[in-house]
């Protein structure tokens, strides 16, 4: 279904509820103002209800960047990241799966959560990445420390 089909099936409950209470109201002055009204609600919540989400285009992009941003910062290297990064690789499959569905709102659950694992993998390739070059650094101090004291 096109965005502009389900736009019209939004819609068109409500035109459809208002044209009755319109008729309703001219032919008969006795209905009270309540009725219709009650009426155009129901009819407007059930047009509201009836539509769905849109399709969550705008994550299913933002968790696709995250998961690439995890693949260059090092996650495939890093047996916890890689892990997270799988994650929110088979959490995008899956939310793309909900979409041809028109599960629009699960695949926005499912594009959330994937995006924070592929967050997440990065920043343990980045804490793993920071821990090597603190030990490489802390070697290289006690290489200098020893140099210093041969040299004493």
């Amino acid at each position: 279904m096109s965005k502009m089909q389900a736009n019209v099936v939004q819609i068109m409950p409500v035109s459809t509820v208002w044209a009755v209470y319109k008729a309703a109201y001219q032919e008969d002055p006795r209905v009270t103002i309540r009725q219709p009204i009650v009426v155009a609600l129901a009819g407007a919540f059930f047009g509201v209800a009836c539509g769905g989400a849109a399709i969550p285009q705008d994550k299913l992009t933002s968790a696709e960047a995250a998961v690439r941003a995890a693949e260059v910062g090092g996650a495939p290297e890093n047996p916890k990241a890689a892990l997270h990064l799988k994650y929110a690789r088979d959490q995008i499959a899956e939310a793309k799966k909900y979409i041809e569905e028109e599960e629009n709102e699960v695949a926005a659950a499912l594009l959330d959560r994937a995006e924070v694992d592929a967050e997440l993998a990065l920043a343990l390739a980045r804490v793993e990445n920071a821990r090597a070059e603190a030990a490489a650094a802390l070697q290289e101090v006690q290489k200098l420390k020893e140099r210093q004291a041969e040299g004493l």
